[in-house]
């Protein structure tokens, strides 16, 4: 069989003509059309015609071998394998929350004989009701044959979780046309007459048209949507908490039934899928905590009308502000990706594919099939050598309790965590030495001491060598003083006002300087101002009076008037 660039390389241009896409279409309907159109009975030919190749799968919602495609239709249809995966496929609707690294890579994929596409995005999983067999709005379906088209299916009716037209608002009806064909190959149009179509309401007994219509238009918009600028994952914390859902014990069973009372029950049962014992609405538990894995499109576009629902948005929940990721150690026991990589492999997916679909590494993906190591539980009333050695620790160390036995031995303690935590919680030491308590502070004694001691380090300071001036921060932290005086400066009035005493600013650190080397000169009249200033390390340069005022301060101070030579 040849490769797909080969068959790529020598395919050729289509000759007849092609049905045009309608808007909304899915590709896989303008094909099916095509089919129905020139009576091409065999899959085979079909396929061959517009893809070069008999082994195409019949894939409705993320197709492959869009390049071929476009290449054999580009005279008929006009256009690139990237316009046909962004208007005729549900690439924007997966793509939109997971970023513009995750479109370009889906994208890709599609254009050459890429696989695992639904698996990567979460297509096969996730609490989202994937649709089994096409729907249509009978409002949209009449308003095609009255302009005189074709019916077809339209992209915004196969989406996860939608019940209702985002146009009409009517309710979809399910057709007896599987979502995923029974046939590898197989493409079959939608009916030009419905009396043979055995249409089924998705959901006959819904109440909240409203919101469901709402969900339909978001999840519809964001096949036109471009990716989110950002591959920071959405976080609706800061939205939710702006509601009041969030820093309270319960909040997750209050988000649920708030999201319960809004949609309703007959809209949850009908986009979500439900399991024997386990809540639809569990996952909110993950959007109240900080993001780790991409959620579903239709969790994204619940939370959205939820929020907007619930009340005006304190700011917009997805808006782009980049949070740390959390750490990834732990994935192999994380149970939804247990449970995704179990699907796979039961479809047949090899251990490497299983780790690129998931981003994860092979040994990953190998734990991730491989059961749980689960601690033995040690039955209650048998003593064993950690019980001995606990209770040996404990001896030789009477006075310690629970917590400070812990911190000796922390491996025994872990240990006994995990085989007998009922014991281990019982325990009590069999000596609990009461908590000294802390005598208050003489803040008038403490200040009066303080004060002294900064007047005896600025004096040592003043007669170090080299000099160095008496800052604050030197004085304080040759004190060890500099938290106590941040934190309690108001109950230290004698200490705030010495240190104004003693410290210098950098004007008198340089006259100071200057005092000593008129001082250690043997003649004070033969020195220079250059040259004092120099010895100085003093820049004139940097001075607006080249130092002369710094100088007369500085011979003012020498014994016995001495004064350097201008």
């Amino acid at each position: 069989m040849p490769s797909p660039s080969t068959s790529v390389g020598r395919a050729t241009e289509v000759a007849m003509p092609l049905p045009e896409p309608r808007p909304d279409e899915l590709l896989y309907s303008t094909i099916a059309r095509t089919a129905y159109h020139y009576g091409y009975w065999s899959p085979a030919q079909l396929l061959r015609l517009l893809f070069g190749s008999r082994q195409v799968i019949a894939v409705p919602d993320l197709p492959s071998n869009l390049a071929a495609l476009a290449l054999r239709t580009a005279d008929t249809w006009g256009l690139s394998a990237e316009e046909l995966a962004e208007r005729h496929t549900l690439l924007g609707y997966y793509t939109h929350f997971r970023g513009q690294r995750v479109r370009q890579a889906v994208l890709a994929s599609m254009r050459e004989r890429g696989g695992f596409n639904q698996v990567r995005l979460g297509v096969c999983s996730g609490s989202a009701l994937n649709p089994t067999r096409f729907r249509l709005c009978l409002s949209c379906y009449e308003e095609d044959r009255r302009l005189g088209r074709e019916a077809y299916w339209h992209r915004s009716h196969q989406l996860p979780g939608v019940l209702v037209c985002d146009r009409h608002g009517g309710l979809l009806h399910a057709t007896n046309v599987p979502f995923r064909p029974v046939g590898r190959h197989e493409y079959i149009a939608a009916p030009q007459d419905l009396s043979h179509a055995d249409l089924q309401p998705v959901a006959p007994a819904l109440q909240h048209r409203e919101i469901a219509q709402q969900i339909a238009r978001r999840s519809a918009s964001l096949l036109h949507l471009a990716p989110r600028c950002t591959d920071a994952l959405p976080d609706y914390r800061d939205a939710l908490a702006a509601r009041g859902f969030a820093g309270h014990r319960g909040t997750a069973e209050r988000l649920r039934e708030a999201v319960r009372d809004c949609m309703g029950v007959e809209l949850i049962e009908g986009s979500l899928r439900t399991e024997a014992g386990r809540d639809p609405l569990q996952w909110l538990e993950e959007v109240l905590r900080q993001p780790r894995r991409p959620l579903h499109p239709y969790r994204h576009v619940l939370m959205e009308v939820f929020l907007q629902a619930y009340g005006e948005r304190a700011q917009e929940p997805l808006a782009d502000v980049h949070r740390p990721t959390a750490s990834r150690r732990g994935r192999s026991r994380d149970s939804a990706a247990r449970h995704e990589a179990a699907l796979m492999a039961n479809m047949g997916f090899s251990i490497h594919a299983i780790a690129s679909a998931l981003e994860v590494d092979w040994k990953t993906a190998q734990r991730l099939l491989q059961p749980l190591a689960v601690p033995a539980i040690q039955p209650p009333g048998e003593e064993t050598e950690d019980h001995r050695a606990w209770l040996a620790l404990s001896g030789a160390h009477p006075d310690l309790g629970k917590k400070a036995l812990r911190q000796l031995n922390p491996a025994l303690y872990a240990r006994l965590y995990r085989r007998d935590r009922a014991w281990l919680l019982s325990f009590r030491a069999a000596v609990s030495v009461a908590s000294v308590p802390r005598g208050r502070v003489d803040w008038s004694a403490r200040d009066v001491q303080l004060a002294e001691r900064v007047r005896a380090q600025a004096r040592t300071i003043r007669a170090e060598l080299p000099m160095r001036r008496v800052s604050r921060s030197h004085l304080l932290g040759c004190l060890n003083a500099r938290a106590l005086l941040a934190h309690h400066a108001q109950q230290l009035p004698l200490t705030r006002a010495a240190l104004a005493e003693a410290c210098e600013s950098v004007e008198a650190f340089q006259v100071r300087r200057l005092v000593r080397v008129l001082a250690d000169h043997s003649d004070a009249k033969d020195i220079s101002a250059g040259q004092a200033l120099w010895k100085a390390r003093i820049e004139p340069s940097r001075l607006a009076d080249r130092g002369r005022s710094l100088l007369a301060l500085a011979r003012s101070q020498l014994p016995g008037g001495m004064h350097a030579r201008g």
